[in-house]
Protein backbone atom coordinates (compact mmCIF):
# COMPACT_ATOMS: atom_id res chain seq x y z
CA UNK A 1 0.00 0.00 0.00
CA UNK A 2 1.56 3.31 -1.06
CA UNK A 3 2.00 5.85 1.67
CA UNK A 4 -0.07 8.95 1.52
CA UNK A 5 1.76 12.21 1.76
CA UNK A 6 4.33 14.23 -0.01
CA UNK A 7 7.53 12.56 -1.02
CA UNK A 8 10.50 14.49 -2.26
CA UNK A 9 13.17 13.19 -4.60
CA UNK A 10 16.61 14.50 -4.02
CA UNK A 11 18.71 14.56 -7.12
CA UNK A 12 22.20 13.19 -6.74
CA UNK A 13 23.94 16.00 -8.54
CA UNK A 14 27.68 16.09 -8.11
CA UNK A 15 29.06 19.13 -6.36
CA UNK A 16 30.65 21.76 -8.49
CA UNK A 17 34.39 21.28 -8.47
CA UNK A 18 36.34 23.98 -6.68
CA UNK A 19 38.48 26.03 -9.05
CA UNK A 20 41.55 27.65 -7.49
CA UNK A 21 42.00 31.20 -8.78
CA UNK A 22 45.50 32.64 -9.05
CA UNK A 23 46.20 36.00 -7.42
CA UNK A 24 46.98 37.47 -10.86
CA UNK A 25 43.45 36.57 -12.00
CA UNK A 26 41.98 37.98 -8.78
CA UNK A 27 43.77 41.26 -9.45
CA UNK A 28 42.56 41.22 -13.04
CA UNK A 29 38.95 40.85 -11.87
CA UNK A 30 39.32 43.81 -9.49
CA UNK A 31 41.01 46.04 -12.07
CA UNK A 32 38.51 45.33 -14.86
CA UNK A 33 35.51 45.84 -12.63
CA UNK A 34 36.97 49.07 -11.18
CA UNK A 35 37.39 50.36 -14.75
CA UNK A 36 33.63 50.00 -15.23
CA UNK A 37 33.45 46.77 -17.25
CA UNK A 38 30.27 44.75 -16.93
CA UNK A 39 30.33 41.37 -15.18
CA UNK A 40 29.68 39.57 -18.46
CA UNK A 41 32.70 41.19 -20.11
CA UNK A 42 34.88 40.55 -17.05
CA UNK A 43 33.88 36.87 -16.93
CA UNK A 44 34.50 36.50 -20.66
CA UNK A 45 38.17 37.47 -20.22
CA UNK A 46 38.76 35.03 -17.33
CA UNK A 47 39.76 31.37 -17.52
CA UNK A 48 36.93 28.87 -17.64
CA UNK A 49 35.44 27.79 -14.35
CA UNK A 50 35.36 31.14 -12.52
CA UNK A 51 31.78 31.77 -11.52
CA UNK A 52 30.11 35.15 -11.19
CA UNK A 53 29.53 34.53 -7.48
CA UNK A 54 33.24 33.89 -6.91
CA UNK A 55 34.19 36.97 -8.94
CA UNK A 56 31.75 39.17 -6.97
CA UNK A 57 33.12 37.86 -3.68
CA UNK A 58 36.67 38.63 -4.82
CA UNK A 59 35.70 42.12 -5.91
CA UNK A 60 34.19 42.89 -2.50
CA UNK A 61 37.67 42.28 -1.00
CA UNK A 62 39.47 44.18 -3.78
CA UNK A 63 41.53 46.32 -1.38
CA UNK A 64 43.18 43.15 -0.06
CA UNK A 65 44.06 41.73 -3.50
CA UNK A 66 45.23 44.98 -5.09
CA UNK A 67 47.56 45.67 -2.15
CA UNK A 68 49.63 42.53 -2.84
CA UNK A 69 52.95 42.89 -4.70
CA UNK A 70 53.12 42.42 -8.46
CA UNK A 71 55.99 39.93 -8.52
CA UNK A 72 55.87 36.59 -10.30
CA UNK A 73 56.03 34.48 -7.15
CA UNK A 74 52.96 36.21 -5.67
CA UNK A 75 50.85 36.16 -8.81
CA UNK A 76 51.06 32.39 -9.39
CA UNK A 77 49.81 31.66 -5.87
CA UNK A 78 46.14 31.27 -5.03
CA UNK A 79 46.24 32.41 -1.40
CA UNK A 80 48.49 34.74 0.52
CA UNK A 81 49.30 33.23 3.88
CA UNK A 82 52.32 33.93 6.02
CA UNK A 83 54.22 31.00 7.47
CA UNK A 84 55.18 30.45 11.09
CA UNK A 85 58.71 31.67 10.45
CA UNK A 86 58.20 34.85 8.44
CA UNK A 87 61.71 36.18 9.17
CA UNK A 88 63.34 33.01 7.87
CA UNK A 89 61.07 32.97 4.81
CA UNK A 90 61.86 36.59 3.94
CA UNK A 91 65.60 36.28 4.41
CA UNK A 92 65.78 32.97 2.58
CA UNK A 93 63.83 34.48 -0.32
CA UNK A 94 66.19 37.46 -0.41
CA UNK A 95 69.21 35.13 -0.36
CA UNK A 96 67.73 33.02 -3.16
CA UNK A 97 67.05 36.14 -5.27
CA UNK A 98 70.68 37.25 -4.80
CA UNK A 99 71.92 33.81 -5.93
CA UNK A 100 69.61 33.95 -8.96
CA UNK A 101 71.22 37.25 -9.94
CA UNK A 102 74.54 35.39 -10.13
CA UNK A 103 72.98 32.81 -12.47
CA UNK A 104 72.77 29.10 -11.76
CA UNK A 105 75.75 28.39 -13.97
CA UNK A 106 78.10 29.89 -11.41
CA UNK A 107 76.31 28.73 -8.23
CA UNK A 108 74.19 25.58 -8.45
CA UNK A 109 71.60 25.55 -5.66
CA UNK A 110 70.79 22.16 -4.20
CA UNK A 111 68.10 21.20 -1.71
CA UNK A 112 70.75 20.64 0.98
CA UNK A 113 72.33 24.07 0.38
CA UNK A 114 68.96 25.81 0.68
CA UNK A 115 68.11 23.77 3.77
CA UNK A 116 71.47 24.53 5.42
CA UNK A 117 71.02 28.25 4.77
CA UNK A 118 67.52 28.11 6.30
CA UNK A 119 68.97 26.48 9.44
CA UNK A 120 71.65 29.19 9.68
CA UNK A 121 69.02 31.91 9.31
CA UNK A 122 66.94 30.28 12.05
CA UNK A 123 69.95 30.31 14.37
CA UNK A 124 70.72 33.94 13.50
CA UNK A 125 67.14 34.89 14.37
CA UNK A 126 67.44 32.90 17.63
CA UNK A 127 64.56 30.57 16.81
CA UNK A 128 65.38 27.64 19.08
CA UNK A 129 62.55 25.40 17.85
CA UNK A 130 63.16 26.00 14.13
CA UNK A 131 64.19 23.03 12.00
CA UNK A 132 64.33 23.28 8.25
CA UNK A 133 62.49 19.98 7.83
CA UNK A 134 61.66 18.60 4.38
CA UNK A 135 58.05 19.68 5.00
CA UNK A 136 59.11 23.26 5.72
CA UNK A 137 61.29 23.28 2.62
CA UNK A 138 58.47 21.86 0.48
CA UNK A 139 56.16 24.63 1.75
CA UNK A 140 58.82 27.26 1.03
CA UNK A 141 59.23 25.89 -2.48
CA UNK A 142 55.48 25.92 -3.06
CA UNK A 143 55.01 29.47 -1.74
CA UNK A 144 57.89 30.83 -3.82
CA UNK A 145 57.25 28.94 -7.07
CA UNK A 146 60.42 26.85 -6.94
CA UNK A 147 60.79 23.44 -8.49
CA UNK A 148 63.61 20.96 -8.57
CA UNK A 149 65.34 20.16 -11.82
CA UNK A 150 67.83 17.32 -11.90
CA UNK A 151 70.57 17.42 -14.43
CA UNK A 152 72.54 14.37 -15.41
CA UNK A 153 75.99 14.16 -13.90
CA UNK A 154 76.08 17.39 -11.90
CA UNK A 155 73.27 17.06 -9.37
CA UNK A 156 70.05 19.00 -9.03
CA UNK A 157 69.40 22.67 -9.38
CA UNK A 158 66.44 24.71 -8.23
CA UNK A 159 64.52 26.83 -10.69
CA UNK A 160 61.66 29.26 -10.17
CA UNK A 161 58.48 28.70 -12.18
CA UNK A 162 57.20 31.88 -13.78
Amino acid sequence: MPSIGCTMMIANKPRKERVPIAIAVKKQICRLRAQGHTWSSVLATLPAGVSKEAACKLYRARHKWLALPNDGATEIRTVMRKGHYVGVDDRLGTWLAAIEQLDHKTVPISFRLLQANAVELGRALKLGNFRASPGYMRGFWSCNGIESVRTHGQGGRLTRTR
